[in-house]
Formats: C-alpha cells, sequence, structure tokens
C-alpha cells in the first residue's frame, strides 16, 4: 500500500487569515492528492493545545484528518520534530519574533507552486490565501475549470470545501428569523487595534441610506463605542450580542477573552451575516470582511470597499499576497 501523504497547514494571526491560509492548503491537497491537516491549536481560538478547527467547520470534498502523523521526511526542514508546535512559536523561536516580515514566512512554508515534493508532510501558513502562486495549475484543474478567475476561486472553496459547522449554520439561520433579515445594509468595523476610517464610513452609509431605504443596518464590529456611536446616528441598529474587549487588543488575540471557541463562533456569524446583506460596506484591509464581500449575495455595486483607493493598504496587500 503506498504511503499516504500530507499537507498541514497551520493557523496564524486572525480568523479571515487562517480561513484564506486554509482556502490554500484545500486546493494544494486537491491538486496533489495529499490529505489535509488543518492545525489552529495555537491558543487563539481555543484553549492551547486544542485544535480550534473542527470546532467551527466541517471540510467536504478532500480527505482530510485531524492528527499528525509521527513521520520524519518533512518540509520546510525546519517543522522536523517541531509539527507539534504553532506558527507563532516557531517565528519566535527561529526567525527573532519577525511576525510582520513579508519574507520571513518563507522559511517555515512550502513554495506551493510546486506540487512534486517527495516529502510525506509538508507544511504552509500564511497570513492570506497563496493561491496566486498556484495559478497555472489551478487553471488546469477540474475542480476549477468552471471558476472565471481568482475571486470566483476563493468562493468556491469557501462555499464547497471550507464548510461551517451545522450548529453555527442553525445560529445564523435563527438570527435571521428573530431580527426579520430583510432590505439590509452590512457594515464592518475594525476599531481596536486597527482603527478604520470611522466617519467616512458614516458618511457612506448615510449616502447609501438615502438612495436605498434600507430597513436596518447590521453592524458588525470589535468595538462597543462604534455601536453607540451608529446608535446615535442612525435608526434600526442591529447587532450579534457577544463579547467585546475592554482594551485596545484585538478580541481574538485577548486573553481577557473568558470563551475562546464561543469568541470564534460569534465572530463566523458576524462574517456570514455581512455576506447576507443586501449591500455592503467593509474595509478592503480586513480580510474578515474581505471573506464577507466575496461571499455577498448583493448586487456589485453594492459591494463597497472603503479601502478601494487607499495605497498603502493595497501595498501591503499586493505584498502579502507575491511575496509570501
Amino acid at each position: 500500500m503506498e504511503k499516504v501523504k500530507y499537507v498541514l497547514v497551520k493557523g496564524k494571526a486572525g480568523l479571515g487569515n487562517r480561513m484564506l491560509s486554509s482556502l490554500t492548503g484545500i486546493a494544494y491537497s486537491l491538486l496533489t492528492g495529499r490529505t489535509l491537516i488543518v492545525d489552529w491549536n495555537d491558543g487563539m481560538y481555543a484553549d492551547p493545545n486544542i485544535n480550534a478547527f473542527p470546532y467551527f467547520f466541517n471540510l467536504k470534498g478532500v480527505n482530510f484528518q485531524s492528527e499528525i502523523p509521527d513521520y520524519s521526511s518533512i518540509a520546510p526542514l525546519v517543522w522536523k520534530n517541531n509539527l507539534s508546535k504553532s506558527a507563532n512559536a516557531m517565528v519566535n523561536e527561529f526567525a527573532n519574533n519577525k511576525h510582520t516580515s513579508f519574507t520571513v514566512l518563507k522559511k517555515f512554508s512550502i513554495n506551493p507552486s510546486i506540487t512534486g515534493y517527495n516529502e510525506d508532510i509538508v507544511v504552509l501558513f500564511s497570513y492570506t490565501h497563496q493561491l496566486l502562486h498556484m495559478k497555472k495549475a489551478l487553471k488546469k484543474s477540474v475542480y476549477f475549470n468552471n471558476c472565471n478567475g481568482l475571486k470566483q476561486i476563493i468562493k468556491l472553496l469557501l462555499s464547497d470545501y471550507l464548510v461551517l459547522n451545522e450548529s453555527i449554520i442553525n445560529d445564523i439561520r435563527d438570527f435571521k428569523e428573530k431580527n426579520k433579515f430583510s432590505n439590509i445594509l452590512g457594515i464592518h468595523i475594525r476599531y481596536t487595534d486597527r482603527k478604520v476610517p470611522l466617519q467616512k464610513i458614516i458618511n457612506k452609509a448615510k449616502l447609501l441610506l438615502a438612495k436605498h431605504k434600507f430597513a436596518k443596518i447590521f453592524l458588525a464590529t470589535d468595538n462597543e463605542i462604534v455601536i453607540q456611536k451608529f446608535k446615535d446616528t442612525f435608526p434600526q441598529i442591529i447587532q450579534k450580542d457577544k463579547w467585546f474587549p475592554t482594551s485596545k487588543e484585538t478580541m481574538h488575540s485577548n486573553n481577557a477573552c473568558p470563551d475562546k471557541i464561543k469568541n470564534g463562533v460569534d465572530a463566523l456569524i458576524d462574517m456570514y451575516l455581512l455576506a447576507e446583506c443586501d449591500a455592503l460596506i467593509y474595509p478592503g484591509r480586513s480580510t474578515f470582511s474581505v471573506i464577507s464581500s466575496i461571499l455577498s449575495k448583493a448586487p456589485k455595486k453594492l459591494i463597497i470597499d472603503i479601502d478601494k483607493y487607499n495605497i498603502k493598504v493595497n501595498l501591503v496587500k499586493f505584498l502579502r499576497e507575491h511575496l509570501s
């Protein structure tokens, strides 16, 4: 019997980052026939050394397992005898804590454009998807031959392969029924460690409400102050009840969080509810709401990226996608 080979995806950074990185692993698994393992054991969305991924997602249409095998044939070689460690721990130990470097991650992740690795286990992780590196192989694959462009590939992977757990799907449905989720303007605002231009979003929302007469605003944010400001400015604000940080730390990397798994579930409910809205205002600097925009059912002209012409944001995005 031929030995099973694996692609191991390590989780790093926030939920949107992890999801996009996992899509790379799914695509690589489909292209190479390797069994997929997704490991989010770094303590960000569950207690340390507990893999949070199965609490949020089911994998469909791809061979996968949860246990990391005890193999010695590994690429990149730095992971040999280190497969139980998190991506953060590896960067701390072997790259002097250079977590924001655009190129240092290459030390810890395979080049996904290469499908012919001989090693039994290949490891990858990144802050975003790496599908651009796989463009030629994806075009030739029967799995993606009906997709017109990168966004359609991402949407297919999100819709058909990286599937929410049934309990989360039910929570989303229940929220929509309870709040009569129809004719909704969705807005995502990140306002802890990375503040988006709040007044710019408010002004854009006023214009859309005047023109399209949306019944309600669904607001997804990481800051209670933002909720209060929107309630003072607009009628009919709805949002998911959830835990909020009191400091400027992010919601996903805050040691004060009382329930990390629930924190992740609440974030996913926000993400997918944004995609259900009839219009969407979002910051392109956030991988979280970029996923919502890709999944969005709204007309293209009503999916509005406030960072569309932000040179700095677009440069960082370009470097992440092309250099990592």
